[in-house]
């Protein structure tokens, strides 16, 4: 995350927000907002292979709603000028990420979702 953003310096997945019906693609799914922000956030087209759950979390200054969703790249290359780093599930617990996030990073890490 960016140092000016909520939550700032902190990594995170991919994402982020679906457009509100008075934006420029008016009743944007979820899918169909997953596949807008790999394009916009990573140069990449992408295929949606599986919806992981809904995480719902509380900060102190506003309340997120997370989506997770298992997906592969179809066309591309990722560019992003923001650093990027794969790692393996286990590895994720390493790495300093917003609260909200936790929940799937310990099942991922913990074999309870698969990749």
């Amino acid at each position: 995350r960016l140092a000016n953003a909520h939550l700032p310096n902190l990594w995170e997945f991919p994402g982020g927000k679906k457009l509100a019906e008075n934006d420029t693609l008016p009743h944007e799914t979820l899918e169909e907002c997953v596949i807008r922000e790999a394009e916009e956030e990573l140069c990449v087209k992408i295929k949606i292979n599986r919806f992981y759950g809904k995480i719902e979390y509380a900060y102190p200054d506003k309340t997120v709603c997370l989506h997770a969703y298992l997906c592969h790249i179809t066309d591309g290359i990722i560019s992003s000028p923001q650093e990027i780093k794969w790692v393996s599930a286990k590895e994720l617990v390493l790495f300093p990420f917003p609260k909200a996030n936790l929940p799937l990073i310990m099942a991922l890490a913990e074999g309870r979702l698969s990749l």
